[in-house]
């Protein structure tokens, strides 16, 4: 059936049954429960993914179930129960609850693992994007805010876009800053393509691959989005140096010399590790002025990492550059977008000692308004 929520019409709602225990708010995202293994009176079901769980039972959304999404609530309840859920058609407007610094017209929204409220983040996870209506600050305190629903992965505006899913050695699209004696790249054999960027046997060798053009730039009513995946495995405990990102300078492979970390001055934003250190980073830069958030998350030896970051340009005058680990959103970075340069897609390392280090990337991804 339809429903006129907030004063919009021709949307559908449904009936459906919430598992968690929390109090469910107006304008909380929702998603099925995909891998249930029983129905809404405890009734133990053959196998998962039934209709149960696919069209009836709801929870908080999580990494297993975003692409479930099952619409917003719009009764609340407290606990385990029946509410009810509307869900969005393409092209109208509703409230939903937001943690963001929103800003209208410009701020891309969308749902996030571990959380009720939209954030910034244009992947179109469960079929949908989601364009801010208003400029209300719900950074801090999640709270509703108007938005429109764009379907698929649509931003609303024309993008462009560096996808490598790293299957071969792309000498055209990646150029190489090293100093001349460094290690010698290799595509590895493995699910989804991996390719693994090499040092020298050398304390301070650095190797690091950069885009070939710089096509990106923080500007104003460009928004930007960036997602790679990658693994390294320490040699000698912690003295692995490596950074992924975006900037405009590439000299000396960026990263400096005795685990002293990103260039002094350069305009972008990297997430990186440094010598001494098993702590990934993360740095935003309008030339020498820099914000960094140096404890982002512990870094551990040959485990993945999904690494994103989004450039939402507000006001056009200060841009938030927020950080995303495993799809789970950092505090954003603010940034002065004037004076900022074109900026190449980057990742590298440097050696921390004397041996071979090896940092593995799964993809590269650079989403950007034209």
């Amino acid at each position: 059936m339809s429903a006129d929520y907030r004063n919009e019409s021709h949307m559908e709602c449904k009936e459906v049954f919430f598992t968690g225990s929390d109090a469910l708010k107006v304008g909380y995202a929702l998603c099925y429960d995909a891998d249930t293994l029983t129905d809404p009176r405890g009734n133990a079901l053959a196998a998962a993914a039934t209709g149960w769980g696919r069209y009836v039972k709801v929870e908080k959304p999580a990494a297993g179930n975003l692409a479930a999404f099952a619409g917003f609530c719009i009764r609340p309840i407290t606990g385990q129960g029946w509410t009810t859920v509307v869900r969005p058609r393409a092209g109208l407007s509703f409230e939903a609850h937001v943690q963001a610094r929103a800003y209208i017209g410009t701020t891309l929204l969308g749902l996030t693992a571990g959380s009720y409220a939209l954030t910034p983040q244009p992947l179109g996870l469960g079929g949908f994007n989601f364009l801010s209506l208003q400029t209300v600050n719900r950074s801090a305190t999640a709270g509703l805010c108007q938005v429109f629903a764009m379907p698929g992965n649509s931003w609303g505006v024309p993008t462009f876009e560096l996808l490598d899913e790293m299957l071969k050695l792309d000498t055209a699209l990646w150029g190489s800053t090293d100093d001349g004696a460094t290690g010698t790249n290799v595509v590895l054999d493995g699910a989804r393509g991996w390719m693994s960027v090499l040092t020298a046997a050398a304390n301070d060798d650095y190797h690091l691959m950069g885009s070939a053009n710089e096509a990106f730039k923080f500007a104003a009513g460009k928004p930007l989005f960036l997602e790679a995946i990658i693994k390294l495995t320490e040699i000698n405990v912690d003295d692995a140096n490596w950074v992924l990102g975006l900037s405009d300078t590439l000299t000396d492979g960026f990263l400096q010399a005795a685990g002293a970390g990103p260039a002094a001055s350069y305009d972008g934003a990297v997430f990186f590790k440094v010598d001494g250190t098993m702590k990934i980073q993360f740095e935003t830069s309008n030339a020498a002025v820099q914000v960094t958030n140096a404890t982002l998350a512990d870094f551990v030896s040959a485990q993945e990492y999904r690494l994103g970051l989004f450039f939402d340009p507000q006001d056009g005058i200060t841009g938030y550059v927020t950080p995303f680990l495993d799809g789970v959103p950092g505090t954003p970075h603010a940034i002065t977008i004037a004076g900022l340069e074109e900026m190449h897609a980057i990742y590298g390392l440097k050696a921390g000692d004397a041996a071979i280090e090896t940092l593995s990337i799964d993809k590269m991804h650079v989403r950007a308004a034209a």
